[in-house]
């Protein structure tokens, strides 16, 4: 039996690069079989494979397979994979594979997102059973080796990991090919998930209100915000993120609607409506119950989206974050992406510096033509860039010099704005034209390679007093999870120039009864000006250039409180 595996390895290891289409392989450099980490064994050219010796739920044999970098529950792509992969368990017993099926009407999904069933499937007659469980495992012996079963999840089963060949570099310096990721992007943070081409997410378990939730993603790094869904394989994305850390509440969407109507509701990012895509229950948006929204993540009706007053809600939430480098084009050290969404300038420009960038600048002829090739094949008529006038020059919304022109028609009285034109029905194509700012058409977004990671905003800490100057913000211990046990009070001096006045707004206050936050005109001042126990979004005066902020807990310390607010001068 060792001998025919043996061989069947390596007969297909020689043929399977050239069969498999539908999943491209970690590395184009020639592999060799040392390449596996020890106690795997290699499956092909790009991947190795690892039975487990014990038995575990689901959730925990992936959990186990996660702990390897870059590892996963196998996923399986086409025939040959799934025969190699049947014929090479030894022993008898079922296996776990990385495969989740939540609807009886869709595809099931793999655990790596690599891709669905769509393509490729080899389940027993009768299966997926969603009335059996969600997830899968493969048989692996007798006539139906290979085939795939629904199972529950309080089925213990061995189970296969799956992690990246580790290749060699034409230094030879051994190196481990890099996990992918969509379109070759950079890798999330720990801590985070792959969500779309160019972002990652986090979970915040804790629930907040929907403005107090919106802060914290608008805080979190440069270019985060709450997140948003515009295609089927995003809700299941969040679906499949909340099942895997047990998530049962809903979680708040970044989306407003004006109307109880799809095409009213717009993404907070910037990313257009929900004209093109929504996953609305039935009878909704419905603007009497509120004009936020969440997205169920339990039961029959998970990944359906509900409305919901922001106001009064407590639900937990994901903020959606930039990718460290997400460069899909790149020319000359800067990243260029195109953007299909109908929005219009200002719109575009949020977008764009969401990855902080901005719409196109251009400054030579090569760089239009390269823009040109990005687009060419669209059917798009005209493409927004970042050239705008202020009726006498021109100048680049970027800020960088205006070296280069291709105008084809310029004309301040049509518009201050500008578009690269793809349709040649005006103007040549390539050359630009001016557009009135307010129209909605795709763009272009520009910014620099090789950007650095997103990281949190700083948070503060109830380490006896702070002395606080100028304008910022400060927040309650491991803010925005909830904190307790803490010394009180906790207290914090703010200090502006003189002959100006210190303010303070609270852009989140959650207090337990007994708390309170207690504000002075000054640093030796006994009696406040104010006492606030209840969130409000009113700006508290000082009557000089101090206000002292401190917050009092009269009941146990360990009663749960958290809060971030905003200080300094001309606040608004």
């Amino acid at each position: 039996m060792k001998i025919f595996i043996i061989c069947l390895l390596h007969i297909y290891a020689t043929f399977s690069v050239s069969q498999i289409t539908s999943r491209a392989p970690y590395n184009t450099q020639t592999p060799s079989y040392s390449g596996c980490p020890d106690g795997f064994i290699v499956l092909n050219g790009y991947t190795c494979i690892q039975v487990s010796t014990t038995k575990k739920l689901f959730m925990d044999a992936l959990s186990d397979c996660q702990s390897f970098p870059g590892g996963n529950l196998v996923s399986i792509h086409n025939s040959i994979d799934n025969k190699a992969l049947a014929f090479s368990v030894t022993s008898s017993d079922p296996k776990w594979i990385g495969l989740i099926c939540t609807e009886t009407s869709s595809p099931c999904n793999w655990t790596d997102y690599s891709s669905d069933t769509s393509s490729y499937s080899n389940f027993v007659a009768g299966n997926p059973n969603l009335d059996v469980g969600n997830y899968v495992y493969m048989l692996v012996s007798g006539s139906s080796a290979g085939r795939w079963v629904s199972a529950d999840q309080y089925t213990q089963l061995k189970y296969i990991c799956e992690v990246p060949f580790h290749v060699t570099s034409t230094s030879g310096t051994p190196t481990r090919a890099p996990t992918p990721t969509p379109n070759g992007s950079v890798p999330c943070p720990e801590g985070f998930w792959s969500y779309k081409d160019n972002t990652c997410l986090k979970l915040f378990n804790t629930p907040m209100l929907y403005q107090d939730a919106s802060y914290v993603c608008g805080n979190f790094s440069k270019g985060s915000n709450m997140v948003s869904v515009l295609e089927a394989q995003d809700d299941f994305t969040l679906k499949l993120i909340s099942g895997l850390n047990n998530l049962t509440r809903p979680i708040w969407l970044g989306l407003s609607c004006q109307y109880p109507s799809a095409s009213s509701c717009s993404w907070t990012d910037g990313s257009g409506t929900t004209s093109n895509y929504n996953n609305f229950a039935p009878g909704n948006p419905n603007t009497d119950v509120g004009t936020r929204a969440y997205m169920l993540t339990s039961g029959n009706s998970a990944g359906k989206w509900i409305s919901s007053d922001g106001d009064y809600s407590y639900y937990s939430f994901f903020c959606e974050v930039p990718r460290a480098d997400s460069c899909e084009h790149t020319y000359n050290g800067f990243c260029y992406s195109v953007n299909t969404n109908l929005l219009d300038e200002p719109d575009a420009r949020q977008v764009c510096q969401r990855v902080s960038g901005d719409l196109v600048s251009i400054h030579s002829q090569a760089e239009n033509l390269f823009l040109q090739s990005l687009v060419n094949s669209t059917g798009v008529a005209e493409y927004r860039i970042g050239a705008a006038t202020d009726g006498v020059g021109k100048y680049w919304v970027d800020g960088s010099t205006f070296d280069y022109s291709n105008f084809g028609y310029f004309n301040p009285n049509l518009g201050k704005c500008s578009s690269l034109a793809m349709s040649g029905s005006v103007i040549p194509k390539g050359q630009w034209l001016s557009t009135n700012c307010n129209n909605k058409i795709p763009f272009i977004c520009k910014h620099p390679q090789n950007l650095p990671t997103p990281t949190p905003t700083a948070l503060g800490q109830c380490n006896g007093t702070q002395f606080l100057t100028g304008n910022g913000s400060f927040y309650s211990p491991g803010y925005p999870d909830q904190a307790s046990g803490y010394p009180t009070p906790c207290t914090y001096i703010i200090t502006e120039s003189q002959g100006s006045i210190a303010q303070l707004q609270f852009e989140v206050l959650h207090l337990f009864w007994g708390q309170n936050m207690q504000l002075f005109s000054g640093i030796d001042e006994t009696q406040p000006f104010a006492i606030v126990d209840i969130y409000s979004n009113k700006i508290y005066n000082s009557t000089t250039n101090v206000l002292k902020v401190v917050f009092h807990c009269i009941t146990s310390n360990y009663a749960t409180y958290s809060w971030a607010a905003n200080y300094g001068t001309n606040i608004s």
